[in-house]
């Protein structure tokens, strides 16, 4: 299962008049809001459908992709860099904060002009909707500094409440009001909501952040200094990136809008079918991180992944079996016809059950630079594989991303038993006492 892992910071201290809190508590929120982002992205998907045409929610998830690329290239990889920094010094939480909004500033324009460009090499000729979609980006850049800046000070909670979480559950919010009553929308209006939303989030974190640094005065981080040591990390951000969004940026570049209103939603349907793993991951990925033997993480494993076939392999064998009357039932009959993409992606998930946390046991046992390795190579293979199949059609594209996230599973199934003598064996009898001998503290 490589499931992208985001290594928590924090500092075990009790709950106070800070908004700090202890490590119970921050991961309950931690995994509060993954399953929160999660379900609202499960809400908005076959409401996004039901309010814009077809080829109205393919530029929707084509602006969705470039403005998600283009914030990436705003941070720089300062998202881990901003707790890591910060983690370490608390007192020059300002500092920080404020080296990495002048950093982000400084990326606007060229950021900004690569965008449009690439928008706009798409066959976009809107310039309300390029506009809408710079402003989303600018915007999620900003929240995105602030609320990664509360994580890294230890207030979980207020990180949470300012992150894409409530960005998500607001829009979701929005969609679902239009659709209650009758609306049909454009590209421009659903990504103009979407913008919006991310502001409300952008207010909640600076009023957050204002409220934690109060006082400061600390000015001791250069933004040249922060951009040197955060770079590095926008490898790992950009080659994630592109193993699960190419194909979406192929079909908008070399495809017509109606062929990726199809695509975007089936892969969004498949997607969601990683939520099982994406809530064990999070429970079990510090017990992985500090087991004390090569025995402790081989247990560790088989119950984790174990767990995560249990509650994810049903709904990944419905998609593999009856993937029509899925995407009917869930986007509609005008989504039937997209049935083998469905088929084809659900059988990319499967083997992302089937081979273990694999991704996860990788990073927080020190083999980090192993899986990025073999992240690049899957990456290489689903753009290569993207390009020469999308003449095919939508199912040679689903094909090409399913074939990468195969290699990468299966690649990093054996760089774990080769770098830590670990293997997945699912946990056949006494599961559930496991999982209790687990809970206990």
């Amino acid at each position: 299962m490589c499931d992208r892992v985001m290594v928590e910071t924090s500092t075990a201290v009790a709950p106070g008049p800070s908004g700090r809190m202890g490590v119970g508590s921050a991961a309950a929120w931690m995994l509060g809001g993954r399953i929160a982002g999660a379900l609202s992205a499960a809400v908005s998907a076959p409401m996004i459908v039901r309010l814009l045409p077809t080829d109205e929610v393919g530029r929707f998830y084509f602006v969705a992709t470039v403005v998600g690329f283009g914030t990436m290239l705003l941070l720089q990889g300062m998202s881990q860099e901003l707790v890591r920094r910060i983690g370490a010094n608390i007192n020059d939480a300002a500092g920080v904060t404020a080296a990495a909004r002048a950093s982000l500033l400084a990326a606007i324009v060229p950021v900004g002009v690569g965008g449009a460009v690439l928008l706009f090499a798409s066959g976009l000729r809107s310039g309300a909707l390029i506009a809408t979609a710079l402003v989303w980006l600018v915007i999620g850049g900003a929240r995105t500094v602030s609320s990664e800046s509360l994580r890294g000070s230890d207030h979980i909670r207020s990180s949470i409440l300012s992150s894409d979480v409530s960005t998500q559950m607001l829009a979701a919010v929005g969609v679902l009001a239009a659709v209650g009553v009758g609306a049909t929308w454009t590209a421009t209006e659903l990504t103009l909501l979407q913008a919006a939303s991310a502001g409300g989030s952008l207010l909640l974190a600076m009023a957050a952040v204002r409220r934690r640094d109060r006082g400061a005065t600390s000015r001791s981080v250069e933004p040249a200094q922060l951009r040197a040591t955060s770079r590095p990390l926008l490898g790992l951000d950009l080659v994630g990136f592109v193993l699960i969004q190419s194909p979406i940026l192929v079909l908008g570049l070399f495809s017509t809008d109606t062929v990726l209103g199809g695509y975007a939603p089936a892969a969004r349907l498949a997607a969601l079918l990683s939520i099982p793993l994406i809530a064990v991951n999070a429970v079990f990925a510090s017990r992985i991180a500090r087991a004390p033997s090569r025995e402790a993480v081989a247990r560790l494993v088989g119950v984790s992944g174990t767990a995560a076939i249990a509650l994810g392999a049903i709904p990944v064998m419905v998609c593999v079996a009856w993937p029509g009357a899925v995407l009917g039932l869930v986007l509609g009959e005008a989504y039937v016809p997209w049935a083998p993409v469905l088929r084809v992606l659900a059988l990319g998930q499967a083997v992302n059950l089937a081979v273990g946390p694999v991704g996860l046991t990788l990073t927080m046992r020190g083999e980090a630079r192993v899986l990025l390795r073999i992240t690049m190579a899957a990456a290489v293979v689903v753009v290569i594989g993207s390009l020469a199949m999308v003449q095919v059609g939508p199912t040679g594209v689903a094909i090409a991303a399913a074939l990468a996230l195969g290699v990468q599973n299966v690649a990093a199934s054996r760089a774990m038993k080769a770098r830590l003598g670990v293997r997945f064996r699912p946990v056949v009898r006494g599961l559930i006492a496991e999982l209790r001998s687990e809970g206990q503290p």
